[in-house]
């Protein structure tokens, strides 16, 4: 049996605890443990920016500032480019307004490649910029063109560069005085700089004109000037130039071709003592910046060169055979009057001998005057070689009764 003295405190024993719990749970639990950051939550690649915004052109400061130094820091400014050689400590230049991200790239302890943005760059256009333009008194003319440019900018530019596009030296001043001496299309550029940056701006320039057909004859004579010769050639700017014409009878043709021009160029496929002739000259009276209306002006052409033995045959020759040298030249004249008959002249010859020209002189000024054709041949190879030329209209059919030229060449 349990006294009642115990049962008294047991009794008071369970109100103690049950009214001094509710105390004691309210009192805070704490403690001054720092918890252990993760390798994700270290920040191993930082780096400093100073200024990180500006007016372009802006140069920034960069220093390496990571947790880990290494050998290898490179910088990629975010404007396309990227820094060389490792620098810890580096500065760029910004030139265009823009925001732009930097990332640096090192190596950490583990050698591994470690990137990280370390900084953003704010730059605003330059507060007076360089804007280059250029004018010219004139923008087209004839050769010798002096053109008087005037170089303008926003931005107070303070040194000029000008390239006028023909190979000539460039010029610094301002506004340069250019003469172009030959014919084409120009592109001139100027390029200014200012405080605040380089602008550069271009101008087109056609230098050129034509004297018009109407404008020039020009005749021209054996070397020993016995007689004009009809079919000479005439060329622009040397023997593979552009083909201007060709004499008439009276050796005379008329040509158009541009003011710059100072020389011309002819060839004739006709021959005097089994020797063929060609030459060059120099032009007069030719339509200048000065003389806008030149008057029409013989211009002679002396044919004095031997090139090549040149062997001529005409109707005369006919079922014959000649000899001639290897790589000599092969002249056969054959009248026709296709004007007035119909009447045309079909060459044809085996491969020995190549066909270099085809032409007609007229006899006359009327179409049905008639002439004379002309071919032009070389002796390529050695042995006999034919040539056989039928006359005829082309839209009749062959019977074998047309007029028939035969030759047999031999080359040696």
């Amino acid at each position: 049996m349990i006294s009642q003295n115990k049962l008294l405190l047991l009794v008071l024993l369970v109100i103690g605890i049950v009214f001094i719990q509710p105390v004691l749970s309210a009192e805070p639990f704490s403690t001054s443990y720092s918890p252990v950051s993760s390798p994700l939550q270290v920040k191993i690649v930082s780096a400093t920016a100073s200024p990180t915004e500006g007016a372009a052109p802006l140069t920034v400061q960069f220093k390496d500032t990571s947790r880990t130094w290494s050998t290898f820091c490179q910088w990629n400014f975010g404007d396309g480019t990227n820094s060389s050689g490792n620098p810890h400590s580096t500065s760029h230049t910004y030139t265009k307004a823009g925001l732009y991200v930097v990332n640096l790239t090192i190596q950490d302890m583990n050698f591994k490649f470690v990137s990280a943005q370390v900084a953003k760059i704010t730059v605003s256009g330059p507060a007076n910029p360089t804007v280059a333009s250029i004018t010219a008194n004139v923008s087209e003319g004839c050769a010798p063109l002096a053109v008087q440019f005037t170089g303008n900018s926003t931005g107070n530019a303070t040194s000029w560069s000008w390239n006028f596009g023909d190979g000539s030296m460039a010029a610094t001043e301002q506004n340069p005085v250019h003469t172009f001496m030959d014919n084409g299309n120009y592109t001139v550029t100027l390029s200014a700089t200012g405080p605040d940056g380089i602008d550069s701006a271009s101008l087109p320039i056609s230098v050129g004109c034509d004297i018009p057909v109407s404008e020039m004859t020009i005749t021209t004579w054996t070397k020993d000037g016995e007689y004009t010769v009809a079919g000479t050639e005439v060329y622009l700017d040397g023997k593979d130039g552009r083909l201007l014409g060709k004499t008439d009878i009276d050796g005379n043709v008329m040509v158009s071709v541009p003011s710059s021009t100072t020389s011309l160029y002819a060839r004739s496929p006709v021959y005097k003592d089994s020797y063929f002739y060609e030459g060059s000259w120099t032009m007069v009276n030719i339509m200048t910046d000065k003389n806008t209306s030149p008057t029409m002006s013989p211009v002679s052409i002396l044919l004095d060169q031997k090139v090549s033995d040149v062997y001529v045959f005409t109707e005369a020759d006919n079922n014959t055979t000649a000899q001639v040298k290897k790589g000599g030249i092969i002249i056969l004249k054959l009248r026709e009057n296709g004007g007035s008959t119909g009447f045309l002249w079909d060459l044809s010859t085996t491969p020995g001998l190549k066909q270099t020209d085809n032409s007609f002189v007229s006899s006359g000024t009327c179409a049905g005057c008639g002439g004379t054709r002309i071919w032009e041949m070389n002796a390529n190879s050695t042995g006999q070689q034919q040539i056989v030329a039928t006359l005829k209209r082309s839209w009749e059919p062959v019977t074998g009764q047309e007029n028939t030229f035969r030759m047999t060449i031999t080359a040696v």
